[in-house]
């Protein structure tokens, strides 16, 4: 298997690709910084046609599976067809039929019900067009290029940096399969201490990789990030020299009460077995304060400039929409299979015209294991739950209005809001949700990494999912399900077919604050709901049973592909 995916990076070339490894799986990373000197090139795009065409060379699957193609290029479609791929196909949302995201949603944040050319033209106007709109748009990424390499390099601090032991670490030139990088390099075992400065929404990048002392018959190495004591990163790496290859990551650094952490780079070597060490690169810490203030504003700029600059009147943006949608028609019909994770967007996308023959229902396979301990740990007072992007298709804003609504009850303490999630992506939203929260016991917590999931939903009582979008299939709800969690959800879209009131949850209607808050004072007024309400209304997938039906499909595929060739011989 072989991932091949695109990241925004304003400080590297537009359409460079890197090759990576993640846990022992060939990735490739192209950078797509979202400058498009058309429309027609966020959907059809021949710079991405290109990579994707260089990725299939090296690869040479048996099988194309999608997952999406925003910031892609539906002309994969076409290319698998003509290389003779079977073709998988998961939605994940309404991309094919949308282009705004494939959000189904409007400015306003209300729901486009039906596929409407012209409304989509409104839409589609922030896109741009024309020489004019491609060059702002160019200078714009470089200039949030020049901020976003804010931030700083631990190998420069490597002199003040608590050692143990003493010897054996240093900087040096580390050569791993061709890649030459200024690294840390650090025996097995150590233990590297630095004392950085980390504002919340603070993250650390690096790569590792075995250290050039291993050789044949070495165990490998263990290798750890800790903050405040705490492992917030781990990777095991093989020690065979043919396995040896740099493995990028990048790290949310948790935020500490006094902005500064203590950061550990750990280095053990695996099973107790000889080890070469471990190469350390990069190692930088990128700091967002200062930079999203300096961002935001040109950001705004930017897009009001797009619109003005735009060549194109509603008629004509109509008209690239349908051409679009022709062009999408044509292009899934090289599709062998379907898979929708909710009844919901089967539907939808049924509707939208994918046949219902190579559509298939099937829901999403969890990392289930990670709940097997679950355990709630009890406070005083009762917990609502937030748990995903802070962004305004999210609904966090109804969920701070509704909760400010609630009335203790019975005498007991006052409910409080936990809202998990990051807070330097949508700076301005961000703004606007702690000054909605003022006031209230709503606490903001952040980021967290998935393996504390267990951790996370044990802290509340109750999970709200506020969302003003058609969801799919929330993995929050299933992850509720898992431990036992009721859960308040919109009553629409994928959410309403995965909860079922008076079982496992509550509904209340779409964008109506009034009645999310009048279901959530249910909870107040009668704690005995928490444990009526947490009943699984649906089976939760793990992952194995997962890949193991997806290896079924595809084997499926691959035959009947072979009785066609054997029948046209």
């Amino acid at each position: 298997m072989s991932l091949f995916f695109t990241e925004v990076d304003h400080a590297r070339p537009q359409y460079s690709l890197r090759r990576l490894d993640y846990l022992g799986i060939p990735c490739y990373e192209a950078v797509n910084n979202h400058v498009y000197r058309t429309f027609e090139e966020t959907y059809a795009n021949p710079a991405m046609d290109r990579l994707f065409t260089t990725v299939l060379d090296e690869v040479r699957p048996d099988v194309l599976h999608v997952h999406h193609l925003l910031h892609h290029s539906i002309n994969y479609l076409h290319i698998a067809r003509r290389r003779g791929l079977p073709v998988v196909f998961t939605l994940h949302d309404y991309w094919l039929s949308c282009p705004n995201l494939g959000q189904r949603m409007r400015a306003d944040l209300e729901v486009c019900h039906e596929v409407d050319p012209g409304q989509c033209a409104d839409c589609i106007g922030r896109f741009g067009g024309g020489r004019a709109s491609f060059l702002l748009s160019r200078a714009a990424s470089r200039f949030v290029g020049l901020w976003s390499s804010s931030g700083y390099s631990l190998l420069d601090r490597l002199p003040a940096a608590r050692l143990s032991p003493a010897a054996g670490v240093r900087a040096d030139r580390l050569a791993v399969a061709g890649d030459a990088r200024d690294a840390l390099v650090a025996p097995a075992p150590s233990r590297v201490g630095f004392d950085v400065h980390a504002p919340e929404g603070s993250r650390l990048q690096f790569g590792v990789a075995v250290g050039p002392e291993a050789g044949e018959g070495d165990e490998g190495v263990l290798l750890e990030v800790e903050a405040d004591g705490r492992t917030i990163w781990s990777r095991a790496l093989e020690g065979r020299p043919s396995a040896r290859a740099w493995a990028d990551a990048e790290v949310l650094l948790p935020a500490p009460a006094n902005g500064h952490l203590r950061l550990d780079l750990v280095t053990r070597p695996a099973n107790g077995g000889p080890s070469g060490g471990a190469g350390w690169s990069g190692l930088r810490v990128r700091v967002p304060d200062g930079v999203q203030a300096r961002v935001a504003p040109v950001k705004g700029v930017y897009r009001a400039a797009l619109r003005l600059l735009s060549p194109d009147g509603h008629d004509a943006r109509r008209a690239r929409v349908e051409e679009r949608l022709r062009h999408v028609r044509e292009a899934v019909a090289h599709v062998d299979l379907f898979v929708a994770p909710s009844p919901f967007l089967a539907r939808e996308m049924r509707a939208f015209g994918l046949p219902a023959a190579r559509l298939e229902e099937s829901d999403y396979g969890l990392p289930t294991e990670r709940f097997a301990a679950f355990a709630r740990r009890p406070e005083r007072w009762l917990r609502f739950g937030y748990v995903g992007t802070l962004a305004p298709h999210k609904g966090v804003h109804l969920l701070i209005e509704a909760f400010r609504r609630l009335r203790p009850a019975g005498g007991r303490p006052a409910p409080v809001l936990r809202v998990h999630g990051n807070l330097t992506w949508f700076p301005a939203y961000c703004a606007r949700l702690r000054r909605l929260a003022e006031g209230a016991a709503v606490e903001f917590l952040g980021e967290f990494d998935n393996r504390r999931a267990a951790e996370v939903y044990a802290g509340f009582d109750v999970l709200v999912v506020p969302s003003l979008w058609w969801e799919n299939a929330p993995l929050t709800i299933h992850e509720a399900s898992l431990t036992g969690t009721p859960v308040v959800a919109a009553d629409f879209g994928g959410m309403a077919d995965f909860v079922t009131p008076g079982r496992n949850g509550l509904l209340f209607r779409r964008a109506d604050a009034s009645d999310l808050a009048r279901q959530m004072q249910a909870f107040v007024d009668d704690p005995a709901l928490l444990s009526r309400l947490g009943q699984p209304v649906f089976p939760v997938k793990g992952i194995e049973e997962d890949a193991a039906n997806l290896e079924r499909r595809y084997a499926a595929l691959l035959g009947a592909r072979s009785e066609s060739r054997a029948a046209a011989l």
